[in-house]
């Protein structure tokens, strides 16, 4: 079978733990277009969740490390909305919340299972449900992350 790389680069809001002090071993990626927030605060990832019928995708992130050096600093220097998302996959109590671009490398292993699962994110003292994928197949795997700054 013959296996081409084809990169997508997809934005939306990454959340990951609080208080990582090495990369993160995954994170939840909600893709949101750009036109639909003015800025990165509490108040507009609401209104962006609140306004979409999303789905969100919980993605292994920690191979970035040997892929992007210095992706710790790039987590802890992007701009963040804190808040926390709850669910069987994971639980993140102390949430950080950026606006960024994710390069998506397509995977070639097909698992013979998808897990389906639904979630809670608390920002800005709101409750917003959503579904969350586990295998990221319709994606593909992470291999760069640049935080989007709104001007």
């Amino acid at each position: 079978m013959l296996y081409i790389n084809q990169t997508t680069k997809i934005t939306g809001f990454v959340i990951f733990p609080k208080d990582e002090t090495e990369v993160p071993e995954c994170i939840v990626f909600i893709p949101v277009r750009s036109d639909t927030l003015l800025t990165l605060d509490a108040e507009s990832v609401e209104t962006a969740l609140q306004q979409n019928d999303f789905v969100a995708y919980f993605s292994y992130f920690q191979n970035i490390k040997w892929l992007q050096p210095g992706i710790i600093s790039t987590l802890e220097n992007g701009k963040v909305i804190v808040g926390n998302i709850n669910c069987s996959l994971l639980n993140f109590n102390d949430a950080n919340i950026q606006y960024g671009q994710l390069t998506f490398e397509p995977n070639p292993v097909i698992l013979d299972r998808e897990v389906n699962d639904s979630a809670v994110i608390n920002c800005n003292g709101r409750s917003i449900r959503f579904k969350v994928v586990e295998h990221q197949k319709r994606i593909g795997d992470v291999v760069q992350y640049e935080p989007l700054i709104f001007k």
